[in-house]
């Protein structure tokens, strides 16, 4: 007997950041659920395309006249991102080039902007509050800089689940893999504006996202 019937699966497409993805799902399902199906697997699979591509800015910058060595500085940026369909986004960043490799710490909060049409639960609207230690490095020239980076983190997601009687809203811990690339340019002596690629791999709700960010050094 085989193990797939003949027109069990269909495909789905999806474009996604300059990438065509192709994912197969099981026929029967109505069309919100293949569109939240397709769009999940499509932030795991580009999160995982970013984390591929930091080893080349990494690389880059572990020249031993690396301009960016000694230098530490904040970011606080606002943005959207693809967390719950759209969300809105907040970040802080701390961010520190030591003799070898580039430290940063990221603070963020999201919260979704809007509610689906299909949305399950709409009595409140879904949160996550994160917290994580990334390395990585970059580089810079007189008045611009880039980075790229990858780490671990926590992340605490507030969700509401829909239940029989009274809807119930979940506070839950989990372990993230943050993901940030940064490029910013020097519109001062010490501060300036950035432009930040953030995604977050987890099991609860990966995302991408963007934003746009003012930077501040701390040392010159």
């Amino acid at each position: 007997m085989p193990l797939l019937k003949k027109n069990n699966f269909r495909p789905q497409y999806s474009v996604i950041y300059g990438f065509l993805v192709v994912v197969s799902v099981p026929s029967g399902h109505n069309l919100g659920e293949v569109n939240k199906y397709v769009n999940q697997q499509v932030k795991q699979w580009v999160v995982g395309l970013l984390a591929m591509m930091l080893p080349c800015v990494m690389l880059l910058g572990q020249y031993s006249d690396n301009p960016l060595r000694g230098k530490r500085w904040y970011t606080i940026g606002a943005g959207i991102n693809s967390s719950d369909y759209w969300s809105w986004q907040t970040a802080m960043t701390y961010s520190k080039r030591g003799e070898g490799s580039l430290v940063q710490a990221r603070v963020a909060f999201t919260q979704e902007l809007w509610m689906a049409a299909d949305d399950s639960c709409t009595d409140r609207h879904n949160r996550l509050t994160e917290l994580g230690i990334l390395w990585g490095d970059g580089w810079a020239g007189k008045r611009w800089y880039a980075t790229g980076s990858i780490g671990f983190g926590f992340n605490m997601r507030m969700y509401c689940r829909k239940a029989d009687y009274e809807n119930e809203y979940i506070t839950g811990l989990t372990l993230g893999v943050p993901v940030q690339i940064e490029a910013g340019v020097l519109l001062g002596k010490k501060s300036g504006l950035s432009l930040i690629g953030m995604g977050n791999w987890n099991f609860r709700e990966p995302y991408l996202g963007a934003q746009l960010a003012f930077y501040h050094l701390l040392s010159l």
